[in-house]
C-alpha cells in the first residue's frame, strides 16, 4: 500500500487525498464504483480502508453485485485490507472465477485476513491454476497463514524458490 500512497502524492497531491478524506463513505464507493481511472480508484479504495473501517460489507457487497472485473478484483484487494472475514466464503468461491485478478487478489486477501479455513481450496488454485499471478499471490497467502501443509506442492509447482520459505515447526 505504501506505493499507492507515494503514487498519490506525486499524482494527484496532498489536496486531492486532504478532500477525500473528508468526504463520505456512500460518496468514496460511488466514485469508486463509477471511475474509469484504475490510479484514482486505487487512491478511493486507500482511503475507504484507511478512514472507513466499517466498508468491509459495502466492498463485498460491490464485489458480488459488479458485473465489472476490475471493480471486483479492487473490491476484494479492499476487503483483505479491512480484513474482512464475513468474506471468506465469497473470496474462496472466487478462486475459481474465469478472471486471473479476481483469483489472485481473492487468494491474497484470504491470506491477509488469516483466514485458516481457506487453506485447502488455495493448495487446490496453487496445484491447478497456471497464471503466473495468481500462482505468486496464491503461495504468498499460504506463507502468511504459516501453512505447513502447503510446503510439498510450493516445493514441487515453483520455479521460485522464495515461494518455499515456510517457517518449520
Amino acid at each position: 500500500m505504501a506505493w499507492i500512497k507515494a503514487t498519490a502524492l506525486l499524482i494527484f497531491g496532498v489536496t486531492w487525498q486532504s478532500a477525500a478524506v473528508a468526504q463520505e463513505l456512500p460518496t468514496l464507493l460511488s466514485d469508486f464504483v463509477s471511475g474509469s481511472d484504475r490510479t484514482k480508484r486505487e487512491l478511493i479504495l486507500l482511503n475507504v480502508t484507511e478512514h472507513h473501517p466499517e466498508a468491509g460489507p459495502a466492498l463485498l457487497k460491490i464485489a458480488m453485485e459488479t458485473k465489472d472485473t476490475e471493480t471486483r478484483w479492487l473490491a476484494i484487494r479492499g476487503i483483505g485490507w479491512l480484513k474482512y472475514k464475513e468474506a471468506a466464503p465469497f473470496l474462496k468461491e472466487s478462486l475459481r472465477s474465469t478472471s486471473n485478478y479476481v483469483r489472485a487478489n481473492s487468494a491474497r486477501a484470504l491470506g491477509e485476513m488469516h483466514e485458516l479455513s481457506a487453506v485447502p481450496a488455495l493448495i487446490h488454485t496453487r496445484n491447478v491454476d497456471e497464471d503466473n499471478g495468481v500462482l505468486e499471490q496464491t503461495s504468498m497467502a499460504l506463507q502468511m497463514l504459516d501453512a505447513k501443509e502447503a510446503v510439498p506442492v510450493l516445493k514441487a509447482k515453483s520455479t521460485n524458490p522464495s515461494h518455499t520459505r515456510l517457517r518449520p515447526t
